[in-house]
Order: C-alpha cells, then sequence, then structure tokens
C-alpha cells in the first residue's frame, strides 16, 4: 500500500508463497535487508445445498446455500443449477446466483439441483440435492398412508376411547383412499371434513379431548388430527 511506512499492507491476491524485504535509512547508511516469509493456502470451499425435498405440483421449492461455508472466511459467490428435470417442465431457477432463491415445481416429477460456490479463488464441489414433486392426488394418498400408519402403528390401542376405535377409524381412512382412487375428491373432503376430523380435533379447538373425540390425550391426538388437517388442506 506504501512501501515507505513502518507499516504497510498488501492483499495476497493470488495463492502461493511472496517474500517481503525491508530496507531502512538513517540517512547515512542503509540497513541490510530482512525478509520475511508469506505464504497464503486458500482451502476450497464447501457447498451446502440443504435438505432434500417433497412438494406438490405447482408449489414453490424454496433453495437454502446459507450452510455453505469456507475455512478461510472468504466471501462467498453462489450458482445453482437445475441438472436434470422432467421433460415437459419449463421452470427456471429465479435467482441462480444468490444464496437464498426457489423454482416452481410446475410438473411432477424429480428434478435435481446442485450448488456451486466460489471464494474468489476457487469453485467448490457440487452439492446436489434432489425435490420429488408429486401430483395432488399422490400426495393426498401419501399423506393418508402417514395418517394410516399414525393410527395403527404409532399410537397405543389404549390412547382410544374405546377399543374398537382404532379399527373403525382406520377403516374411515380407507374409505377416503377409495374415494381418491375413484376420482371422487369432494366425498373424500367431506368424509375427512364432517366425520374423521370431528373425531380428533377437541385438543385443537378447546386444548383438550371433547365428547366426540375417539382419542383420549392431546398428544397421541394431534399425531393423527395434523396429518388430516394436511390432507384436507391438498384436497382443498
Amino acid at each position: 500500500s506504501d512501501s515507505t511506512i513502518c507499516d504497510p499492507t498488501f492483499v495476497a491476491d493470488v495463492q502461493g508463497d511472496y517474500e517481503i524485504e525491508l530496507v531502512v535509512d538513517d540517512t547515512r547508511i542503509p540497513s541490510e535487508p530482512d525478509n520475511v516469509n508469506v505464504s497464503f493456502q486458500n482451502i476450497k470451499p464447501v457447498a451446502n445445498a440443504g435438505n432434500n425435498q417433497s412438494v406438490v405440483q405447482g408449489d414453490t421449492v424454496y433453495l437454502d446455500g446459507s450452510g455453505s461455508y469456507d475455512a478461510n472466511l472468504d466471501p462467498l459467490t453462489y450458482l445453482w443449477n437445475i441438472l436434470s428435470k422432467p421433460s415437459d417442465s419449463i421452470t427456471e431457477i429465479e435467482g441462480p446466483t444468490l444464496m437464498e432463491t426457489n423454482f416452481i415445481a410446475d410438473v411432477p416429477g424429480e428434478y435435481v439441483v446442485s450448488l456451486i460456490i466460489n471464494d474468489n479463488f476457487l469453485d467448490s464441489d457440487s452439492n446436489d440435492i434432489t425435490i420429488v414433486v408429486l401430483t395432488y392426488q399422490d400426495a393426498t394418498i401419501e399423506a393418508l398412508q402417514e395418517t394410516s400408519k399414525a393410527i395403527n402403528t404409532i399410537l397405543d390401542d389404549n390412547v382410544f376411547k374405546n377399543p374398537k376405535n382404532q379399527n373403525a377409524l382406520s377403516n374411515k381412512i380407507n374409505a377416503v383412499f377409495n374415494k381418491i382412487n375413484k376420482g371422487k375428491y369432494l366425498e373424500a373432503l367431506d368424509k375427512l371434513e364432517n366425520d374423521i376430523l370431528d373425531k380428533t380435533n377437541g385438543c385443537s379447538e378447546t386444548g383438550s379431548p371433547d365428547n366426540n373425540d375417539w382419542i383420549r390425550d392431546c398428544e397421541s391426538q394431534n399425531k393423527v388430527y395434523f396429518l388430516i388437517m394436511e390432507t384436507i388442506i391438498i384436497l382443498e
């Protein structure tokens, strides 16, 4: 920055070794040179594109590269890219050079997205994630499968108001399955909203199970209630 002052600076702009020489002068006799070596070893940055995702067709897929890092603490630049997508998809990443960005899941199928970062010296290795985009029907069925699993395998039979309620509630979920498979979405929605929901929503509405509820404690009830609500939202 200034070769004639006692404490100058310089920017190590390229990786490698630098040898700096200093000579001082008292206006009579200059000193012998004294040298110092400065080594710059850059470490490759590490990209982190986040976790794999599963979304419904038409959803916005949010991408977050904030988990990326550089051991030298250099400023980072970002480059997102869709490596593969369904053949009829026309979607593009909204801001491919932003740390946080998004794209629209316009077509069902599998999308592979990569993130590469740069620390002004080196590119990181590519970090790839997979986004599975479901149709509304597939997403509904997946949510119902999770609901059925919660009823039959996660919850103990002793949390039900009546020992027969566990099997009965499972049968009601199966009835919704059948309606969806036949394309009777309004009937499936009606079954969930006006039959099944009423037997699992006391805790969400009043803070404790009510007389209509088939599940007797809120911790167990919520495991089923929120899955039913997720299914209703998708159907709507």
